[in-house]
Order: C-alpha cells, then structure tokens, then sequence
C-alpha cells in the first residue's frame, strides 16, 4: 500500500542538514518532480526547466538550499546576482 506520507518524506529529505522551511522544501519538490516536459522536433524529451527565487532575511539558508537542489537535479546549474 502506498505511504500515505510519502509527500512529508520526500520534503524532509531535501537538505536534511537545515532544519525548518518546510514550506520551502515542500515548494522545492514540487518543481523537480511536477515540470512539464520540453518536446524538441527531433522527438528527444526533456525535463522542463526550473527557475527558482528564493527571497527573504540574510541567514536564512536560502543558498544553501538552492545549491543542495542543483546537485540532485538533472543540468542544476546555480547562479547568483553577483
């Protein structure tokens, strides 16, 4: 039978060193299972981009979410506005 908390799982396991932002996290998930796939003319399939924008008070772990992401996402690539 399927686990009906499969969702908190998975959203616990994304940068399981922070604690808290569970919204974040849940928010996170979300973009990397649920893109819509990108049907090139060749008939090649990809995964559809993920653009994220975390905003919020100095500290907070934002960066360190997003980086933790593009680790485990296919092509993650993160950038700053630096």
């Amino acid at each position: 039978t399927p686990d009906p908390d499969v969702y908190e799982q998975l959203s616990k396991s994304i940068a399981p060193e922070i604690f808290g932002h569970a919204d974040v996290k849940k928010a996170l998930l979300l973009q990397l299972i649920g893109n819509p796939p990108n049907n090139l003319s060749d008939g090649m399939r990809l995964r559809g981009d993920i653009h994220v924008c975390l905003m919020g008070d100095p500290g907070v772990a934002k960066s360190q979410l997003l980086k933790y992401i593009t680790k485990i996402a296919p092509r993650g690539v993160y950038t700053t506005g630096k």
